[in-house]
């Protein structure tokens, strides 16, 4: 878990630990939640298997508090849901898909049920090269996503390695800004928070009155 705190101050935010009730303070919260199936390092655990969990599945909610206001986001990563491995004592060895479409479907399916049933839409995003070694991870995520065919599940494609090549990270903007109208569609969870006091009255002075 990561907290920041922060204070407006002249020209932009200043960064510092401080109370979150005045109104011109926030409190910026980062949660990562990862999943205890399916664990494993990197390109020694990949993929999904028979009950729909995939590798390396992580829930990150990001969470902003303003005077009363809680505001929550929330996105998830994962391996990407069909049979496939990434062995070897190369580099980045190729990857290579293990079972046929029928097994891998029903996979998929399970995986995205699940999905669907906690957060009802979902952005797919994809950062596999559309080229080269990925490509047959690529090709067949995009074919079960069709073969899927929800009206709650939006697929988008991005070659990451192909747009940031070269440390230029800042590439990520093509993507999201192409796909702006898409996450505004995406819901959030919005709280209010207000604190009661509560009022007590002396009653025996009131009967002494009386």
């Amino acid at each position: 878990m990561c907290k920041i705190q922060g204070e407006e101050g002249p020209g932009g935010s200043t960064i510092q630990q401080t109370a979150i009730r005045h109104p011109t303070k926030f409190q910026f919260t980062v949660i990562s939640r990862r999943s205890r199936h399916r664990a494993g390092t990197r390109y020694k655990r990949r993929g999904v298997d028979e009950d729909g969990k995939v590798a390396n599945y992580v829930e990150t909610e990001q969470i902003i508090e303003f005077a009363p206001h809680v505001v929550s986001y929330v996105q998830v990563r994962g391996s990407v849901p069909v049979y496939w491995t990434q062995t070897g004592i190369k580099y980045r060895p190729p990857p290579r898909l293990n079972k046929g479409e029928e097994d891998t479907h029903k996979a998929f399916v399970k995986h995205f049920e699940e999905q669907l049933k906690v957060y009802k839409s979902i952005a797919v995003v994809s950062l596999t090269e559309q080229n080269g070694r990925e490509k047959v991870i690529s090709d067949a995520f995009l074919q079960h996503v069709l073969k899927y065919n929800s009206e709650h599940l939006t697929y988008i494609s991005f070659d990451f390695h192909e747009y940031c090549r070269g440390m230029k990270f800042e590439n990520v903007s093509v993507l999201t800004d192409n796909i702006e109208d898409v996450i505004k569609k995406l819901r959030y969870c919005w709280l209010v928070m207000y604190i009661i006091q509560p009022v007590f009255i002396n009653l025996w002075s009131c009967y002494q009155k009386h």
